[in-house]
């Protein structure tokens, strides 16, 4: 995803008015306090100035009653981000060079508000602010203050650096920096007998949310606050001697808390719309207009050419959707209500007749299966999923203590794909995951882990390894897996990251049953034996005698109401072609057969999902199950194989 900023596709008008609504509603919060003010409506009778020493500094001050002391005044402002320097600081390995620019590492943020009365207000405060502190002192003791603007706008720039000088800081020993501000240990590592984090660098970052009894506020990652966000930052107004003499003013950061992004997240959708557009007009992918998006060839030449692996982007142009499946009438239609459907914003349909059949009930599965079994994907269906699937993952991604936007950003980037039991709780929401299942190639685990470190959680202890051989240049071995990764948050939750040494899309086709071969990626979801999974049904992807880990991972997703069998359980009592159906297991699949499901996220739903498959999760990737001798026709063909550009593996026993 490209990076946030105010461009084009920002909405800035829309966000100046969100600003302008918000700093009002906040302006009432505060009415009547002295120790925490409105910078837009300061009550400058009750501040006085104070002077400090450890360090030596002048700040705006109240009479605190309840210890008999000055004490700190902090003032309370709304803006638009425009610019940042946040933590985490990354760890680069350059330690010494950052222990030698210790005294000047900060933390920093840069607010604008356009044409906002109300910011304006606030830009007039820090100069009368100014002009206190220059009334306190000598003539010509201060810095003359220069006021900082954006596109001829004027800003507000707010920071606190991340340490002290331990010789002018009343901090007796180092250490309480906050595990979010500092998830990798980079700033503990940089503490010493020299350098101390006082209150002075401490910075609290928050969220304001809507609770049962109003608004409430929860400590979040610094890494969530981007470019475009309409945040408040508290700040204080400290003076300080400088080394050449004046006394220089200066905005110190306190707090940073996120008000609303809904403007930054809609921008970022138009950049990404824009971006796949242009790569597609400039790329060989022209977007194929056509009723349905999930239809099913018959042709037997298209068979054959499949099963000889001659993949070849075909046209679906004139083809019909014909699953063999019953119709439904009016007297099988049951109606769904929204509310029925936690995070579906569409009124569903299912038939008491599936309900029947296939073991398909309300709780299980969602809108999905109706469209999949009843008439397959309109264009106006399709909008409505891209939809749905983004409320579900937005939902459902928050039990893991992590946000979507800014997962997806580093899904995109370091090319991770979520696979395991998060998928299907997408399309059977009583799902719910005990934990989260990280694909990722080898060369990109660095990157994700350090991003896992971020939003706390703690360092992997590595759950296994499997150690890989080569033959005729390409890579073979038991899964495809090199290592599992196990890291836990703070809070209980669990994610796996799972190495691979080839593209993580290639150990997909390999996992235990057919059920679990689906995946998300930064653009949507993929399913790879749709019309099984949403009826609740699955085969077992193996020929020899299943092994206890694995027969433990039937027993589960059988408990969760799927039937698994080794051979193809058809959805209708009527026989299949063996090698030629393609949800047979003989029959060999490729990523951009037609009986893929993919469902886009809002941004790429205008695309070509086949261009998008191609381009980001594999150019080529083709497969075949294991369980092929169980089927209908016989055959000696035990061994299932995933081939996913020059990347091979070989199933030939029962693997999770």
């Amino acid at each position: 995803m490209l990076p946030h900023a105010i461009d084009e596709h920002f909405k800035l008008a829309n966000a100046v008015t969100r600003l302008q609504q918000l700093s009002i509603e906040c302006m009432e919060q505060t009415k009547g306090r002295v120790d925490v003010q409105q910078l837009a409506d300061v009550q400058w009778a009750t501040v006085d100035i104070g002077q400090f020493e450890k360090p030596k500094t002048w700040r705006m001050c109240h009479f605190d009653a309840s210890s008999g002391s000055m004490a700190e005044t902090q003032f309370r402002v709304q803006g638009i981000i425009g610019g940042k320097d946040l933590p985490p600081i990354a760890a680069t390995g350059k330690l010494n060079h950052l222990k030698s620019q210790r005294r000047f590492l900060r933390q920093q943020v840069k607010l604008f508000g356009g044409q906002s009365d109300v910011f304006g207000d606030m830009v007039k405060a820090i100069e009368e602010a100014y002009v206190q502190f220059a009334g306190y002192f000598s003539d010509g003791s201060m810095e003359a203050w220069k006021q900082g603007t954006r596109g001829g706008d004027p800003v507000i720039e707010a920071g606190a650096r991340y340490m002290t000088p331990s010789y002018i800081s009343d901090e007796i020993a180092p250490g309480g920096i906050d595990e979010y501000v500092d998830p990798a240990g980079v700033l503990i590592k940089l503490l010493d007998d020299d350098f101390v984090h006082g209150p002075d660098n401490k910075v609290e970052y928050m969220q304001r949310y809507m609770g049962a009894d109003g608004y409430n506020y929860r400590k979040v990652s610094p890494a969530q606050f981007k470019i475009g966000d309409i945040v408040e930052a508290v700040i204080a107004f400290v003076c300080y001697p400088t080394a050449k003499g004046p006394i220089k003013m200066t905005l110190a950061l306190r707090a940073l808390t996120m008000l609303d992004h809904s403007e930054r997240d809609e921008a970022a959708i138009l950049r990404m719309r824009s971006k796949h557009k242009s790569l597609v007009a400039a790329g060989a992918y022209t977007t194929l207009k056509r009723k349905s998006a999930y239809a099913v060839e018959d042709s037997e030449e298209a068979n054959m050419r499949m099963a000889r692996m001659r993949i070849e982007d075909e046209s679906t142009e004139g083809e019909e959707e014909e699953y063999g499946f019953e119709k439904t009438t009016d007297s099988d239609v049951v109606e769904l209500k929204r509310e029925e459907w936690p995070g579906i914003s569409t009124v569903g349909r299912l038939t008491s007749k599936m309900n029947e059949d296939c073991t398909i009930t309300a709780k299980g599965n969602t809108y999905l299966t109706h469209l999949v079994i009843n008439g397959g994907f309109e264009e106006e269906n399709y909008v409505t999923l891209a939809g749905d699937l983004y409320k579900l993952a937005n939902t459902n991604i928050q039990d893991f203590h992590l946000d979507l936007d800014d997962l997806l950003d580093q899904m995109q980037e370091h090319r991770v794909y979520i696979s395991g039991s998060f998928p299907l709780s997408l399309t059977h929401p009583s799902i719910r995951p005990n934990d989260l299942d990280f694909y990722v190639n080898k060369a990109n685990t660095e990157g994700i882990v350090e991003y896992l470190h971020t939003k706390g959680y703690g360092r992997p202890a590595e759950l296994g390894s499997s150690k890989p051989t080569y033959r005729e240049g390409a890579h073979t071995d038991s899964n495809g897996i090199m290592k599992v990764l196990a890291m836990e948050h703070e809070k209980g939750s669990k994610i796996n990251v799972v190495v691979t040494e080839g593209p993580p899309i290639q150990v997909i086709p390999l996992f235990h049953s057919t059920v679990v071969m689906n995946y998300i990626a930064f653009h949507g979801m993929v399913m790879l034996y749709p019309r099984l999974t949403l009826r609740n049904k699955g085969m077992i992807n193996c020929a020899g005698k299943l092994t206890e880990k694995v027969e433990k991972c039937i027993e589960k997703y059988r408990d969760r109401g799927f039937m698994l069998d080794r051979g193809y359980p058809s959805v209708v009592p009527k026989s299949h072609g063996c090698g030629v159906d393609r949800h047979c297991p003989q029959t060999i699949r490729h990523l951009q057969d037609k009986d893929i499901l993919h469902i886009p996220f809002p941004p790429f739903k205008d695309e070509s999902m086949r261009a998008l498959r191609y381009e980001h999760d594999a150019g080529k990737c083709v497969w075949q199950l294991a369980n092929g001798s169980f089927c209908r026709a016989p055959t000696v063909d035990n061994i299932g194989f995933s081939l996913t550009n020059t990347f091979v593996s070989l199933k030939t026993k029962a693997r999770p």
